[in-house]
């Protein structure tokens, strides 16, 4: 799973013939990118991940990181947020269509990913509308779609479904907010942190002072991603990709880091997300992840002691690491969360929250 391209045994230092060195990388990004060809190729690679084989399905934020790994090109700078109430994913997609409104590009403002529990009626839904299921009507578990729009002022949501083009509206569907608060499970926020919210554009800029054009031209602004070297050997050096953006739901500060190696392979990342109005302030760590092919090199923590030193330069009180639903499973996952945690100096809180959808939250207080 890690599409690391060579043609000698791993034991074999890379030399000048290897594949590595003679167009290996962009046939790296040929076989990464062959999985947007092939929908049953990602989602085997989500459950590759994920620790439930035997599961049909797999967790969103599983899909999520097999996309930020796989297709590196299109995610160059992706920041994705779980949402777990109804009325916030409203106020979010309201306040992306004013986005939209005064003239930002659609893909510079944020998407939505939507997961709620359907029933067998659905199959037939009449034009897309998703009804209330009936005494009888069977559920056939949660189902995720695409937001695409909305209507009578974000009381209905239009989607896209992936059930073909005979569905619905050619693909197209309805869900009332009536629907989703009953059977809504969580959402999912993908900003293209590459433009729009970064905290340096508006230091020192009151709210609402701001004229439409002025705002759209400070969202269109570039977001830059420096890069540091990690040097662990002669022949091994990792690339710290970091970059800035704003949490859709909080509107506070939130720095993406990613290490890649001199192939250029994302070998893990991390979200920092810096709760400045809190009191007192916080650091959440709300995303840690190292793709499985590359665990046990140290990359996990090397990402925490520097959101460590991140906290601390935001002057944090305290870091919290959340346990994502989608990592708590019985088993392996479950117990490798838990001892790397401790052994970088947290305590578990156990409790079931949302947004993420979390069973437990580390927290450690930051060395001076």
């Amino acid at each position: 799973m890690g599409y690391d391209l060579h043609h000698h045994t791993p034991d074999d230092e890379c030399r000048a013939d290897c594949l590595a060195n003679m167009g290996g990388r962009r046939a790296q990004l040929q076989a990464q990118m062959s999985t947007f060809r092939d929908s049953r190729a990602g989602f085997f690679l989500g459950k590759a991940i994920d620790g439930q084989p035997t599961q049909n399905g797999t967790q969103l934020i599983m899909s999520q990181r097999s996309g930020y790994f796989t297709h590196r090109r299109i995610t160059k700078q992706l920041y994705y947020e779980s949402i777990g109430d109804v009325d916030e994913l409203v106020r979010q997609i309201l306040f992306t269509a004013q986005l939209t409104e005064i003239g930002l590009p659609r893909h510079m403002t944020d998407g939505y990913l939507l997961v709620f529990e359907t029933f067998q009626s659905a199959y037939n839904a009449e034009r897309g509308v998703l009804a209330h299921p009936k005494i009888g009507d069977i559920s056939i578990g949660l189902h995720c779609v695409f937001q695409t729009g909305y209507s009578d002022s974000g009381e209905n949501l239009r989607f896209i479904n992936n059930w073909g083009r005979n569905w619905g509206t050619r693909g197209f569907g309805t869900v009332s907010l009536d629907y989703l608060r009953k059977y809504f499970y969580e959402a999912f926020v993908i900003r293209n942190a590459r433009w729009g919210h970064a905290p340096w554009k508006f230091q020192n800029v009151a709210p609402g002072t701001l004229s439409n054009r002025q705002l759209r031209q400070r969202l269109m602004v570039e977001n830059p991603v420096d890069t540091i070297l990690i040097k662990r050997s002669r022949n091994d050096v990792w690339k710290l990709n970091h970059y800035q953006t704003m949490s859709p739901t909080t509107e506070e500060p939130v720095e993406c880091l990613y290490i890649t190696n001199g192939f250029g392979l994302r070998l893990g990342w991390t979200f920092l997300r810096h709760r400045v109005r809190s009191d007192p302030q916080v650091t959440e760590i709300v995303e840690l992840f190292v793709w499985p092919t590359f665990r046990r090199m140290g990359i996990g923590t090397e990402l925490e002691r520097i959101g460590e030193t991140q906290a601390q330069a935001w002057n944090s009180a305290r870091l919290e690491l959340h346990l994502h639903e989608a990592d708590s499973v019985v088993g392996p996952p479950r117990a490798a969360a838990r001892h790397f945690a401790q052994a970088r100096g947290y305590e578990w809180r156990w409790w079931n929250g949302v947004a993420p959808r979390r069973t437990g939250t580390a927290i450690k207080v930051p060395k001076p």
